[in-house]
């Protein structure tokens, strides 16, 4: 699955058993749930501040969703400083424990 399966969570389309998959990913996946936290985030400023009269074009409206598509799924998603410190500290257990 491609990672823009943030949006899908956040939006609720995802399958139940995809659902359940990513549910657990978010449990043990401190980058992905602040992902998240942030698209929410960003979510609930574009209906709260952002007022646009978007043409109600149904093509329109498709191409307008592809493109922003497209560019969520190029963006290059960074793992947060959080998720770094916790890769070392376990490799530094790793590395102590002789793993």
């Amino acid at each position: 699955m491609k990672e823009a399966w943030w949006i899908d969570y956040l939006e609720g389309e995802l399958n139940e058993r995809l659902k359940q998959e990513k549910t657990l990913v978010l449990m043990f996946s401190p980058t992905d749930r602040e992902i998240i936290e942030n698209l929410a985030h960003l979510k609930k400023i574009i209906k709260t501040e952002i007022k646009v009269d978007a043409p109600e074009d149904p093509e329109y409206q498709q191409n307008f969703q592809n493109r922003i598509m497209a560019a969520i799924q190029k963006a290059k998603i960074e793992p947060s400083r959080q998720a770094k410190s916790e890769k070392l500290k376990v490799a530094r257990l790793n590395f102590t424990l002789g793993i």
